[in-house]
C-alpha cells in the first residue's frame, strides 16, 4: 500500500496598476476624484498635478471607475478598465463645460423690436467670462447659444442698475442651466435665470 505524499503550490499572483489621465475644456485638472471598484476593491482617489492618478497592486480584473459629478461639467460615463498582470493599463477622462441657451424677447409700444443689440456678460459657473451680444430678428427675439451656465452673484445690483437704466423692474431668479432654452421678456417678466450683467443698445 502507497503511502499518500502531500504536495504544496505556491502561486505568485502578479498585479497590475490602472492609471486614470484626466483632460479638461477649462484646464482644470488637479484635484477631480474618482472611484474604483471591484474584484473586492472600492477606493476613492484623486487627481495630482497634470491630472494623473496611479492606482496600483491591483488584481487582474474588470474594474469600473467613475468620476464625481460636478455642476459646472457635462456628467461623465462610467468606465470600465481592464486590469492585466504586470502592466499598467489608462482609462482616459475629459470634461467639457456645460453650456444652455438663453431667449430675450424685445416687446415695445412702437412694435419696433428688431435689429436691437443685447449685451450679456459676466463671470460663468467655471470662472470663465462672458461677453456675448446678439441682435433680435423680426420677431424681436435675440439668442445667445451655447452659453456657460452661470450664478447670480449680485442680483441686487444687477436689478436696481437696470430700473435706474431702463425704468423696468427685472427680477432675475434662477440659473442658465444646461440644455435647456430660457426666455427673458424685457417687460420684466422673467423666467428662471441668472447671470451677472445684462444691457441692451
Amino acid at each position: 500500500m502507497n503511502d499518500p505524499v502531500k504536495g504544496y503550490l505556491n502561486i505568485k499572483v502578479s498585479y497590475g496598476s490602472a492609471k486614470i489621465v484626466k483632460t479638461s475644456e477649462d484646464g482644470k485638472v488637479e484635484g477631480i476624484s474618482f472611484t474604483i471598484t471591484g474584484n473586492g476593491v472600492n477606493k476613492t482617489v484623486t487627481t495630482g498635478a497634470g491630472g494623473i492618478i496611479q492606482i496600483d497592486n491591483l488584481a487582474p480584473g474588470v474594474y469600473t471607475v467613475t468620476e464625481q459629478n460636478y455642476d459646472k461639467y457635462e456628467p461623465q460615463e462610467v468606465r470600465r478598465v481592464t486590469v492585466v498582470s504586470g502592466q499598467v493599463t489608462t482609462v482616459n477622462f475629459n470634461n467639457t463645460l456645460k453650456r444652455g441657451t438663453l431667449i430675450v424677447t424685445k416687446t415695445s409700444e412702437d412694435g419696433l423690436n428688431e435689429g436691437v443689440k443685447f449685451h450679456l456678460y459676466g463671470t460663468s459657473l467655471s470662472g470663465l467670462a462672458v461677453d456675448e451680444y446678439a441682435v433680435t430678428d423680426s420677431a424681436g427675439k435675440a439668442v445667445f447659444s451655447d452659453v456657460l451656465i452661470a450664478e447670480c452673484a449680485d442680483a441686487e445690483r444687477l436689478a436696481a442698475d437696470f430700473l435706474a437704466r431702463f425704468g423696468a423692474p427685472l427680477h432675475p431668479v434662477g440659473r442658465i442651466t444646461d440644455g435647456r432654452e430660457l426666455e427673458w421678456f424685457e417687460n420684466g417678466t422673467l423666467r428662471p435665470l441668472d447671470w451677472h450683467g445684462f444691457t441692451h443698445y
